[in-house]
């Protein structure tokens, strides 16, 4: 068994491979009209993993994640620092199981099981 915190603070506007402050990419236009600029986005990930093997050949292992994402925007047509006219100004909290994942594997290949794959 195994308990896996995880946690990802998105708190960078980017453009291309730089980061950008909240002024610049409240300039960004595209084709709908002003660009909505994040203040920030957080994830906490939390995955309980379970790993079986009835025999030296064969084993699944079980991954179970719990997340909690926050979020938050200034919306459009703002300057980066205030809530934009434009609208659409919003914060967001939630939180649930993720996609569970089962992978198997086989590693009978050897006689050492030292080679294998993972289905």
């Amino acid at each position: 068994m195994e308990l896996r915190y995880d946690y990802l603070n998105q708190d960078q506007l980017r453009s291309g491979t730089g980061t950008i402050s909240p002024a610049t990419a409240s300039q960004i236009m595209t084709s709908a009209g002003p660009q909505e600029v994040e203040k920030y986005t957080e994830n906490h990930y939390t995955t309980l993993g379970i790993d079986y093997s009835p025999n030296q050949d064969w084993g699944v292992t079980l991954q179970v994640p719990y997340i909690i994402r926050s979020h938050s925007t200034l919306g459009t047509a703002s300057d980066g620092t205030t809530p934009g006219d434009g609208g659409g100004q919003y914060g967001s909290h939630t939180s649930s199981l993720g996609d569970m994942k089962v992978i198997g594997r086989y590693q009978g290949f050897t006689k050492n099981h030292n080679f294998g794959v993972l289905l």
